[in-house]
């Protein structure tokens, strides 16, 4: 398994499948499909429609093995300044909401709710993560928050993660030495929960699930 590293343009298609893969896993983003959960190809051009702007951005970091990228993580630093979710949308990006506008019109009510909480002004966020599921249990997610941490620490700061599953959030904090911060309802049936490092993390050298 290769070392993490950032993702860039020419990584999109092989990201996207990571993501398509896991989108119906998490409750939050299954919830923007809808009745599509089920759909490989929407699955596949949400996941392009989130990534693109991200990568360009430099956010994402993935993880390739001897079969291709095994998984990627999405982290945000204050110091990059808000990320406009309109850039560098493509036509193909454009032309799936418009054939999806059930999918189009929950994505905008998301982008315009306010902002998840962070612990502290300079924190870095993990908003979501993804293995590809061939490769679970095999180490990817532990070097991807690797990365996180190791960021963390040389800037002497720390990090958050979000997630809709309580079986996580329990999994995360023993993992991560994470600790709860945050709530949100997403909705009647789904609770985000909010989980922050210490300032800075340790490097963590353990994670039973990937």
């Amino acid at each position: 398994m290769s070392a993490a590293r950032k993702l860039v343009a020419d990584d999109l298609v092989a990201a996207a499948a990571v993501l398509a893969e896991g989108l119906p896993e998490i409750p939050d983003y299954a919830a923007l499909l809808g009745a599509h959960t089920a759909d490989p190809s929407v699955c596949d051009s949400l996941a392009r429609v989130f990534l693109r702007p991200l990568i360009n951005a430099g956010c994402v970091v993935g993880v390739d093995d001897g079969d291709g990228l095994a998984g990627l993580l999405v982290m945000h630093r204050p110091s990059a300044g808000s990320l406009d979710p309109h850039m560098e949308s493509a036509a193909s990006d454009l032309e799936f909401l418009r054939a999806h506008p059930d999918i189009a019109t929950r994505l905008l009510a998301r982008v315009n709710e306010p902002a998840l909480p962070i612990p502290e002004p300079d924190a870095v966020t993990i908003s979501v993560a993804a293995v590809s599921k061939t490769r679970r249990s095999s180490g990817v997610l532990r070097s991807l928050v690797g990365v996180v941490e190791e960021a963390c620490i040389a800037d002497g700061v720390q990090f958050c993660a979000w997630t809709a599953r309580e079986d996580l959030r329990d999994l995360y904090c023993a993992a991560w030495n994470l600790t709860p911060f945050a709530e949100r309802r997403l909705d009647e049936e789904t609770r985000l929960y909010g989980l922050a490092s210490t300032r800075p993390p340790a490097l963590s050298a353990r994670l039973t699930h990937s």
